[in-house]
């Protein structure tokens, strides 16, 4: 696919990438591997969140214009250091890229082909592989909200956002969040209404270190983890005991083998009458999710 026609001051893609204490060889085989990329119309924003090391001279080192670096005064996080990342980017897209990580050549060709040729689907990502340890880690190619119960089900290194889209709803990641902040925005902009994708191919290297925040914040995570749940469930039903115990239920199932959807969810159609209901049936607890006529099934 040729180059996407843009106003020339205005780069197609925005490439995001906050930095806090990474390894300087690992943040140089990141950045690389974004001006290796076969799309090349591109602004790469990079913010430090106050890193204790000086990083600007490793980012002058690159000596391409394409690059944009800025610095906050103070460590404010990762939620708002997405934030502001996310204010500063000026492209009809956006990607996210830890510091850390590695993007193959062909990703971002690849995912906005997808986006210019999908124009109802408001982000896509891909597979990962997971390294030193060698794993690559799937998520389904068309994540629907319910999804969302076993586990963020959509890759943030990996993603290319529609920016107008998020702006549209007001979504930004939620900054009182230590981590998990994406799994927070994608099911906010499920809920919104807005559709993903991931490509079933693996698009980026993701690095696994002992210093990553699923490590150095696992309580916080859990806890994050257990309030989205708690917010997805709470669109099911009001009930707060049934709410309990289909969390603890999604809790202890994933701690096992198994489907999921198949131990204590189902969703049919039942008609009464001349009417026709949506059925989710919930830990055997039935519930009408929409009501539809024969004259407009």
């Amino acid at each position: 696919m040729a180059q996407i026609n843009q106003n020339d001051d205005i780069p197609v893609l925005s490439v995001l990438m906050p930095v806090y204490n990474t390894k300087e060889e690992s943040l140089k085989e990141s950045i690389q591997s974004i001006l290796n990329q076969t799309f090349s119309d591109f602004e790469l924003i990079i913010l430090d969140d106050g890193s204790k090391d000086d990083i600007e001279p490793v980012i002058k080192s690159f000596n391409d214009d394409r690059i944009k670096f800025y610095r906050n005064e103070k460590n404010l996080g990762v939620s708002k250091t997405r934030n502001k990342l996310l204010d500063l980017a000026k492209g009809k897209y956006s990607a996210f890229q830890d510091a850390d990580d590695i993007s193959l050549p062909e990703r971002f060709q690849k995912q906005i082909n997808f986006l210019e040729n999908n124009s109802e689907i408001s982000a896509v990502s891909a597979w990962v592989e997971r390294f030193p340890h060698k794993k690559i880690i799937k998520n389904p190619s068309n994540p629907k909200f319910l999804d969302f119960l076993g586990g963020c089900k959509f890759t943030q290194g990996c993603a290319v956002l529609r920016l107008k889209d998020f702006k549209k709803n007001n979504l930004k990641y939620n900054e009182t969040l230590p981590t998990s902040e994406d799994y927070n925005l994608w099911t906010c902009a499920m809920l919104s209404g807005l559709k993903f994708h991931s490509l079933q191919e693996v698009l980026l290297m993701y690095r696994r270190e002992n210093t990553s925040l699923c490590h150095t914040k696992g309580n916080d995570a859990a806890k994050a983890d257990k309030e989205i749940k708690t917010m997805i469930i709470s669109t099911l039903t009001d009930d707060k005991i049934l709410q309990t115990k289909i969390l603890n239920t999604v809790s202890n199932h994933f701690k096992k083998k198994g489907n999921f959807f198949e131990n204590i969810f189902s969703i049919r159609n039942e008609w009464q009458g001349d009417k026709k209901f949506k059925i989710a049936t919930i830990l055997g607890v039935k519930f009408r999710l929409q009501r539809k006529t024969k004259n407009n099934v």
